[in-house]
């Protein structure tokens, strides 16, 4: 109310307002029972959560996306309140709407068939992945060769030039670096078995190569794993759901045997 001109004060339990204008407040009393301290709080407990309700609603998680269903109970058991409450159940609704379209987009009619397709899916994803992880290990090992490969011809000179110098000390610390990735590179060969050198234009068309067929695999590859990801989702909320039917029914059945025994 401040933001409008209005100072509120308390006295004995009631709310007295005074604008911009006035030298004296008003008391509650005297403008009705809208101005009263009960009427008031109750009106700015409801906007706070309306105002979390909306906020609520604005960071739903990119709505075309199925999402796992909400533990409300655990939630409310946390502190959150009535209007989450209420949020949470229209966003369970949503979230099983989507996940009964997608069973029927698969045309999945039981859970087995659901729990097969998964596993197929799963399986897809995997292989996808494999191939992807395949191509960042060629691509990573061209860099590496290449690197070696560069250091290499760039520094094959200095070995006998250090041999050469008048001050062959001197030389190989003022070339230390490029020494040592000479070395290096040379001790990399070796280990890889590497007799004869590709040449850099060889190693970059190859590179861009993997590079390219990456890029088209990874285009699989993000599909699978959507597919994949957006399926077990589903039959999670279907599991979530059975869950809580059988726990229903056996509160049910619990106070039927109650009453029998009485």
């Amino acid at each position: 109310m401040q933001e409008h001109g209005v100072t509120v004060s308390e006295s004995r339990g009631r709310f007295s307002y005074r604008t911009a204008d006035r030298t004296k407040p008003i008391s509650s009393r005297k403008l009705g029972d809208d101005f009263s301290k009960e009427k008031v709080l109750a009106v700015l407990a409801e906007n706070a959560e309306r105002k979390k309700t909306a906020s609520l609603r604005r960071s739903d998680p990119t709505p075309d996306r199925i999402s796992r269903l909400i533990d409300i109970q655990a939630k409310l058991a946390a502190g959150k309140g009535v209007g989450y409450e209420h949020w949470a159940k229209v966003f369970n609704l949503k979230q099983m709407a989507k996940s009964l379209a997608l069973f029927n987009r698969y045309n999945l009619n039981s859970e087995e068939e659901l729990d097969a397709h998964v596993k197929e899916l799963a399986e897809k994803y995997g292989e996808a992945r494999k191939v992807v992880k395949d191509l960042e290990d060629r691509i990573k090992a061209n860099q590496e060769l290449s690197r070696h490969v560069l250091a290499y011809v760039q520094n094959k000179k200095l070995p006998q030039q250090v041999k050469t110098a008048k001050n062959p000390e001197a030389f190989r610390e003022q070339h230390r670096a490029e020494l040592t990735a000479y070395q290096a590179a040379a001790a990399y060969f070796k280990a890889q078995n590497i007799t004869k050198l590709p040449s850099l234009k060889q190693l970059e068309a190859e590179r861009e190569q993997l590079i390219s067929e990456k890029a088209r695999f990874y285009e699989a590859y993000r599909e699978a794993k959507k597919a994949w990801m957006e399926l077990s989702t589903a039959q999670q909320n279907l599991e979530a759901i059975v869950r809580k039917e059988e726990r229903c029914q056996e509160k049910e059945q619990g106070g039927l045997n109650e009453l029998d025994k009485g």
